[in-house]
């Protein structure tokens, strides 16, 4: 089932309108942009999976992704200094404003959901009107917000630098 039925329109005008206002930041976010577009993107989420959950549908469907499948990997716009960059140097990032900067100026999200929507046949996927509406919208975010708790979890370890969370 990757077409969530009956997917509330509430939460697809909430996601469109909130990128529709910021569309063309990811080239070049500016400062506050990385924070803000991790904390939403954790917050939608959990809202869209607690109406999931609560309409029974299948939670196997929506788990994150432990990585991203290897067929986007070989895709020619992934950029795998980028995915070695925040799985293995996340502390290379003063704050979380600069992960998320950092996912969507180095084109990684941008180019999951564009593979994506090739790989399952869905153009949807790769359409911020309609996304929440695919089971893969949730594979991919709930795979970037792994990254940014793995960026958090290491915040114990950062000596010297000032924490934005």
């Amino acid at each position: 089932m990757p077409t969530i039925p009956n997917f509330p329109q509430s939460l697809l005008e909430e996601h469109k309108n909130w990128h529709h206002a910021r569309h063309n930041m990811n080239l070049d976010p500016p400062p506050g942009y990385g924070l803000e577009f991790l904390r939403y993107h954790r917050d939608f989420t959990a809202r869209a999976l607690a109406w999931y959950y609560r309409n029974g549908y299948d939670p196997r469907l929506v788990e994150a992704w432990a990585s991203v499948p290897e067929p986007i990997r070989q895709a020619p716009c992934y950029n795998h200094a980028a995915e070695a960059r925040i799985l293995f140097q996340p502390e290379t990032f003063a704050s979380a404003d600069e992960l998320g900067r950092f996912i969507e100026s180095s084109n990684i999200h941008s180019c999951i959901h564009q593979e994506s929507a090739k790989l399952f046949g869905d153009p949807a996927i790769n359409d911020f009107d309609t996304a929440p509406r695919n089971t893969v919208f949730y594979n991919i975010h709930g795979m970037v917000d792994r990254w940014w708790r793995n960026w958090e979890g290491l915040g114990r370890f950062r000596v010297g630098r000032r924490r934005q969370t």
